[in-house]
């Protein structure tokens, strides 16, 4: 965001011409779009750490630990253990503050490194003669896929009959020129 806020009005008149736009309007409409791009990965990648156990990380972990203790026990799994350890005195507060604290570095998942691996080794498989940046820029694009929303059961049957209907299209489309 702060990125684009900075771009000169040079390069947005020169993209601009292009696109056969106003600076000001492709300015406008980028900024819209990296807004709305932000709050999508917020809400589908984001979110999760403004849930417990995560949010235990955020900020001041002793005063969350505090404010998490004098609760009731929660109904997540995960912060639902680290209540039962915090609260049954079983561990001091101090070893639970460090084990959250390393638990802080830990990355949310390895699937996603795991995926992006195999998704990268694919890809050079496929396109030996590849240079680095272009063999990460289509294996990032390819993790981007992973976080949309997949489609809904009622999405999928409406997907199908829009390619039904496409390829009814064109036969017909077809068949008018013979």
């Amino acid at each position: 965001m702060e990125f684009l806020s900075e771009v000169s009005f040079f390069v947005w008149d020169t993209v601009a011409s292009v696109a056969n736009m106003t600076p000001e309007e492709l300015q406008t409409k980028s900024m819209d779009a990296a807004h709305i791009s932000v709050g999508f990965v917020h809400k589908h990648l984001l979110a999760v750490y403004d849930a417990l156990p995560w949010s235990l990380l955020q900020g001041d972990i002793r005063a969350n630990l505090d404010k998490f203790c004098a609760g009731l026990e929660p109904a997540e799994k995960t912060a639902s253990k680290i209540w039962i350890v915090i609260t049954s005195g079983c561990r001091s507060r101090r070893e639970c503050v460090i084990a959250l604290e390393l638990a802080a570095d830990l990355p949310g998942t390895t699937r996603t490194a795991e995926s992006q691996h195999s998704r990268f080794a694919c890809i050079k498989r496929q396109h030996p003669d590849l240079e680095v940046v272009s063999l990460m820029s289509r294996g990032c694009i390819g993790q981007l896929n992973l976080l949309m929303p997949s489609m809904t059961d009622e999405e999928k049957v409406l997907r199908k009959q829009e390619q039904r209907m496409t390829m009814l299209f064109r036969y017909k489309k077809r068949s008018r020129f013979w």
